[in-house]
């Protein structure tokens, strides 16, 4: 069941270490808009409503998702670990594609700052020392990992 666009989906509690769930650091991401979805009407795509598509419809199963994250990184991305933003900003987008075509068919147009606004969450979650703190990770502890930090902007 789709959740309205503009209606808070905050069923999570996160409590992190220096950084608190209503921080704008990371909040500010909820709102980012990725594209533009025409179908009868235009419906406008946020980082947000991609993220909660991806988490309770595409692969609405925590295993299911650690097993596509990893399937990705390992076989069509050919990643050892997660060293850099490169191979985050690659499993992001290919999250991002994914929910774009089996809901939305492809009938998108994404923003101008699409490239700006997932590069500045992928290093969010790279750098930010309530996420990886720069850490690399192997590949099964970042799958295991991805959804708390996504979970954040929710």
């Amino acid at each position: 069941k789709r959740i309205p666009l503009g209606v808070k989906h905050n069923t999570h509690s996160i409590s992190s270490g220096g950084i608190h769930s209503h921080n704008a650091s990371y909040k500010h991401f909820a709102d980012v808009e990725i594209a533009t979805y025409f179908d009868k009407e235009e419906m406008v795509l946020t980082l947000q409503r991609i993220i909660i598509d991806y988490q309770n419809e595409v692969r609405a199963n925590v295993a299911d998702r650690v097993s596509f994250v990893k399937h990705v990184l390992e076989h069509q991305m050919n990643a050892t670990a997660i060293n850099e933003t490169d191979v985050l900003y690659g499993i992001i987008e290919r999250i991002i594609l994914l929910v774009i075509k089996t809901l939305y068919h492809s009938n998108v147009v994404f923003t101008n700052n699409y490239f700006r606004d997932v590069s500045e969450f992928v290093e969010w979650i790279f750098y930010d020392e309530s996420n990886m703190n720069a850490t690399p990770m192997t590949i099964r502890v970042f799958a295991e990992t991805l959804d708390q930090w996504l979970v954040k902007i929710l």
